[in-house]
């Protein structure tokens, strides 16, 4: 037990997973190393390549499925008002025992299935790799020699735990925390259920000696590239710590001196809570501190233009707008392309074998949120699938025919990942497949538009102003203004004064906290990150519940302020004259309100050739999130804003007894 902790008497054996020792240079051979029989004893930690060896077996940890390849990648990052999991509502479709139940937050079947234990036990396994790498480091002659190597590992090994930590509070709230190598009698490895807080207010130290300490590069220092953990992200990963410290959460106790949510979506037994406003003042200016320092620095920038950034991304290559990647493996691993992206619902000739990419969707509402000058939109929201000419054989035989999907106000496409931009490595495998494989395109953890989304946020937080440039003495590198009207002015690339004027015409600190909200949204779509914001800002159930009055009403207001329906104004042109290729630039709605033709293309037609719209549309919204939002109509949640998982069953047997549920779980 530790001291001086408030700990619930739980215990949980953290599992240790065996070393696979791996070496990696770029995304295509990251996992091609194999063990090596030097990597025993204290010895290691005095080589500087033999604990290369055991820093970059933790990245291979993260490639897993129940790690970063699929579940914090695709999975858990639905539902919001803007990303969804497949499936259309049938009976006990949204309840089931798979993600989509997760999905629409019925968790309670989670803590039975075997990838729940599977998450807990791998995510608890990097820790342990991560304690032994960093009592290894720290007590070798080596790093205490002054070897910079060994002191850039260290850095790593704090900053790779403080994430993965992160992410355990995420899904489940309070979790064990235990930050040291266990013993070889085991006596040390039983521990407490920690407060998050205080778990935070520990990552948060940790990360402050990693960055006090220089103990990491910034990207292009020391070979260092954004597949590795470096200066740029320690300094993001802590903001959003401090973000995160700073935000709602549901709460297994009532915490005093914690303010608790008015909306009406607090439960009495679990409370959603922040802290009052003089703490979370605190650390919003840490926050702020912190993105400031990688604004300032020059490491980090937006490419050109969005879909300059997405084709960089899909080819596999580095770019400086990420901050971090997760690196996977061509061949190997990487669900990225896989289970989000355009689909190729049939084998062709043009691409290949086929995909699953309907495990994550984008919803209607945030097509129609879109201005239709925002390039974000059409590279986002890809309203078409990949068939083959040859009709349903689904074989190779036939080339590319772009099909419009119908505008499913849950199954929309994310086309920030689009086999039309991968590689001609990726192309050779997959037209040769006959089965799954790793896409091997990386997991963004952290890009710079969300880290001048953060910093904006956190200013104007502070400041209440959104053209304030200063906050208690300290001047800062641009307004809270300037840094959102830097995403719009690309995102509207050619119609900068629309951009500016949108960003110019917000006034005062809540619309302006509303307007940062909006391009979380646009900017962020299908990367798995608005889900996590949502939470600490306590608008989950709020932004779903607006997404789902949308749906039953089959019509929104556009940013130009036309009101479409959604089910009958969509028409866009193909690129060839066999009308196989859809010109993505050319999606329409508004304009043709009487259903004429729009260059040739009527809604009627696109309706009957590629089917009817979703029949079952309005049963679709009232059931959707319905385990934490409740039936339109119908018996609500048990717990209000329940959006954690439960802890497995397996990791609560082997506990002896002593770890259990929260939440009515």
């Amino acid at each position: 037990m530790m001291g001086g902790q408030n700990i619930m008497k739980t215990k949980y054996l953290i599992a240790a997973l065996a070393f696979g020792a791996i070496t990696f240079t770029s995304c295509s051979d990251f996992l091609d190393q194999k063990s090596e029989s030097e990597l025993s004893g204290e010895n290691v930690y005095e080589n500087e390549y033999f604990t290369s060896l055991r820093i970059n077996n933790i990245y291979g940890l993260l490639t897993t499925d129940r790690t970063y390849s699929q579940d914090m990648s695709v999975t858990f990052g639905c539902n919001t008002d803007i990303e969804c999991i497949d499936g259309t509502y049938k009976a006990g479709t949204y309840n089931a025992a798979s993600y989509r139940g997760w999905g629409n937050y019925y968790g309670s079947s989670f803590a039975t299935d075997t990838k729940s234990n599977a998450m807990w036990t791998e995510f608890y396994g990097i820790i342990e790799q991560c304690n032994l790498i960093i009592d290894g480091i720290q007590n070798s002659k080596a790093y205490q020699g002054g070897s910079k190597a060994l002191k850039h590992y260290l850095g790593e090994a704090y900053t790779l735990r403080a994430m993965v930590y992160l992410d355990l509070i995420r899904l489940f709230g309070d979790v064990p925390m235990k930050l040291e190598k266990s013993l070889d009698d085991l006596s040390n490895a039983y521990v407490g259920k920690t407060d998050r807080d205080v778990l935070m207010d520990q990552l948060i130290a940790d990360l402050q000696k990693v960055i006090d300490g220089n103990m990491l590069p910034w990207v292009g220092e020391s070979g260092y590239t954004v597949e590795h953990v470096n200066m740029a992200y320690a300094l993001g990963l802590q903001g959003q710590i401090a973000l995160t410290r700073a935000g709602w959460a549901i709460r297994e106790a009532s915490k005093s001196g914690y303010e608790t949510a008015t909306d009406g979506n607090s439960d009495p037994r679990y409370p959603t809570q922040r802290p009052a406003q003089a703490e979370r003042n605190k650390y919003y200016k840490l926050a702020l501190d912190n993105f400031n320092k990688i604004i300032l620095s020059g490491k980090h920038s937006m490419e050109g233009s969005f879909h300059d950034y997405w084709s960089i991304i899909n080819l596999r290559q580095y770019s400086n707008e990420s901050i971090f990647e997760i690196p996977m493996g061509l061949n190997k691993s990487g669900e990225i392309g896989y289970s989000i992206g355009i689909r190729l619902n049939q084998q062709t000739s043009t691409f290949g074998y086929t995909n699953s990419t309907g495990h994550m969707n984008l919803t209607a509402k945030l097509f129609y949120d879109y201005g239709k000058n925002d390039t974000r939109r059409m590279q986002t929201c890809g309203f078409y699938q990949i068939r083959s000419t040859a009709g349903a054989n689904q074989t190779k035989s036939g080339t590319r025919k772009d099909n419009f999907i119908g505008n499913a106000p849950f199954g929309i496409p994310c086309g920030k990942w689009d086999p039309r931009m991968m590689s001609d490595e990726w192309l050779a495998i997959n037209k040769n497949a006959e089965g799954k494989f790793g896409y091997g395109i990386n997991f963004i953890k952290l890009r710079y538009p969300h880290v001048l989304l953060m910093y904006a946020e956190a200013l104007n937080e502070l400041t209440g102003d959104p053209d304030a440039v200063s906050y208690n003495g300290t001047t800062y590198a641009m307004s809270a203004r300037k840094a959102l009207l830097d995403i719009r002015e690309r995102a509207y690339a050619g119609n900068t004064a629309e951009a500016q004027a949108y960003v110019n015409g917000i006034t005062g600190k809540d619309n302006f906290f509303k307007a940062i909200v909006d391009e979380n949204e646009l900017e962020l779509a299908g990367e798995s990150v608005r889900k996590w914001d949502l939470i600490r800002w306590n608008l989950l159930h709020s932004k779903i519940m607006e997404m789902r009055t949308a749906s039953i009403n089959r019509q929104q207001t556009t940013p130009e302020g036309t009101t479409v329906i959604w089910d009958a104004k969509v028409a866009y042109n193909y690129l060839d004259a066999a009308k196989n290729i859809i010109d993505d630039s050319s999606w329409t709605w508004g304009e043709n309100a009487d259903n004429k033709s729009w260059n040739g293309t009527t809604y009627a037609e696109l309706k009957a050739t590629f089917g009817t719209v979703d029949a079952d549309q309005t049963n679709n919204a009232k059931y959707y999130s319905s385990g934490l939002c409740g039936i339109d109509g119908g018996k609500g949640p048990a717990v209000k804003n329940l959006y954690l998982l439960p802890i497995s069953n397996s990791a609560i047997n082997a506990s002896a007894g002593y770890l259990k549920n929260s939440y009515g779980y």
